[in-house]
């Protein structure tokens, strides 16, 4: 994470979350983050780690494409892994 520099009191949004693994961890680094993924297995399990290791962030289920539409926040940092771009359908090759 020492890519994104400093996190403290960064709001952050993290794109195609997953299960919030990472996302629970830039929490930890001082980052006040919003994960979003479209999978509610893979969101509802986000949220139960972070209530089970007592970490406070926000979980959204949605597609990333319509999250415009239905969330309103601003963000100091958008975050996604290269690991998550294949399934981007938009993406230039």
């Amino acid at each position: 994470m020492d890519l994104l520099g400093n996190l403290n009191d960064k709001d952050l949004l993290h794109l195609q979350c997953h299960f919030g693994l990472d996302t629970l961890s830039m929490t930890r680094l001082g980052a006040n983050v919003t994960g979003v993924d479209f999978s509610e297995t893979a969101i509802e399990l986000a949220q139960k780690i972070a209530d089970r290791i007592g970490v406070k962030a926000k979980f959204i289920c949605n597609n990333l494409y319509d999250l415009p539409k239905l969330h309103d926040g601003e963000y100091d940092i958008v975050f996604t892994s290269c690991g998550v771009l294949y399934w981007l359908h938009d993406k230039k090759e």
